[in-house]
């Protein structure tokens, strides 16, 4: 009889110790989709802000006929007016530089000097003129050197009078300024824990944003596209996945627990993600009040 009861013992405290884990990682996956789903939220407002800025300063009559003065009829007050306006809204929404761009992509007026071409811009100021609509590129690094910020740009079309000269207006954005910081930020305390954007670039995957755990800048960490068994990959591949949390490895190499969200209106996707120690590290105290029990018991 004693054999017997000491066996029940065992199968019941190790039934529990398996449930506790299991119910732990479910709680664990849980706060991993809310998490992601919040940071999809943020991203996504964060974007509408933004294109909603660059069509509210298309959609002004006043910039066109500023620039109609300066241009046809040289006058230099208008052109000052033109740039303190533009000014005024860089300083007001955090913009990196504002301009005007004719419909070859050239810069026409800035608030700086210098706009530098982002590699597709000549392409998204024709799409932008072509669809009468907002169109944002992809991130790209501001300069050559090693320590080159990222930058974002949003370009709508001006509204200009029939038969008036096609003019753009762009919208340079810092992402360092305000996005990093909505996805770095964590809702409770984690030693592990981390939000990525990613995004295939040929036969990559490339980081877009900076790495918690490296001290690679943002665009300057890749991986194969194709490796099975990494997270990125796997989410970017395998559309399937990207509604569950999935168990791979993270770009250190590391087992992770993670989750995919594909942001809407772009190629980026969303990855959440939190190291298999840490979810299990959360349940041991729980296995050791079962050991005791079960010692206690037998």
């Amino acid at each position: 009889p004693f054999y017997l009861i000491a066996l029940a013992v065992i199968v019941v405290g190790y039934g529990s110790a398996v449930l506790s884990m299991r119910e732990r990682a479910g709680q664990e996956a849980l706060r991993l989709e809310a998490v992601a789903d919040l940071k999809l939220g943020q991203i996504s407002a964060w974007l509408s802000e933004r294109r909603a800025d660059a069509r509210s300063l298309a959609g002004d009559p006043g910039l066109v006929q500023l620039y109609e003065r300066w241009a046809h009829q040289a006058d230099t007050r208008a052109k000052t007016q033109l740039l303190e306006r533009l000014e005024a809204v860089r300083h007001a929404y955090g913009y990196v530089r504002l301009g005007l761009l004719d419909e070859h992509g050239e810069t026409v007026l800035a608030t700086t000097e210098l706009i530098q071409a982002s590699p597709g811009l000549r392409a998204q100021v024709s799409r932008a003129l072509r669809e009468h609509a907002v169109v944002e590129s992809d991130f790209y690094r501001f300069g050559d050197q090693p320590e080159a910020p990222p930058m974002l740009d949003f370009v709508a079309p001006l509204s200009v009078p029939q038969g008036g000269t096609p003019l753009a207006v762009i919208l340079q954005v810092d992402p360092n300024a305000y996005l990093y910081a909505y996805l770095q930020g964590w809702p409770a305390p984690s030693r592990s824990a981390e939000t990525l954007l990613v995004r295939r670039d040929g036969k990559d995957l490339l980081f877009l944003t900076p790495l918690r755990h490296e001290a690679a800048p943002a665009l300057t960490r890749r991986m194969p596209a194709d490796q099975a068994n990494l997270l990125g990959a796997q989410l970017l591949n395998e559309t399937d996945r990207r509604g569950r949390v999935v168990k791979a490895l993270d770009y250190r190499g590391v087992p992770v627990v993670g989750v995919g969200r594909r942001v809407p209106g772009t190629d980026w996707l969303l990855v959440v993600k939190m190291d298999q120690d840490e979810v299990q590290e959360a349940s041991s105290h729980q296995l050791w009040w079962i050991l005791l029990a079960v010692g206690a018991a037998l």
